[in-house]
């Protein structure tokens, strides 16, 4: 989607992950010059990072937000189910 303001500001939104190939296209056919991504954590960017670096592209990695840590933690479904329903008034 192109910007409407005159601004060089194109935002590309698609779900990956893609091939290496696919990921070098983008920036020729979209002129891209500065790559903005998130960093999901996994290997889905790969591709991207390994094409940006090939063109030279600067790279500005979002990271996700660090969250509170959570007061209790369930590794076993009953062990949860037995939380909620001690929370649950009858």
């Amino acid at each position: 989607m192109g910007s409407t303001d005159g601004s060089r500001l194109t935002l590309l939104c698609a779900i990956g992950p893609f091939a290496l190939e696919q990921e070098r296209a983008l920036p020729r056919e979209h002129g891209i010059d500065v790559l903005i991504a998130k960093n999901s954590g996994g290997g889905a960017v790969a591709a991207k990072l390994a094409a940006a670096r090939q063109r030279r592209i600067p790279v500005v990695m979002l990271e996700q937000p660090r969250l509170p840590g959570a007061d209790r933690e369930m590794i076993d479904v009953s062990d949860l189910a037995a939380a909620v329903r001690g929370r649950i008034p009858d």
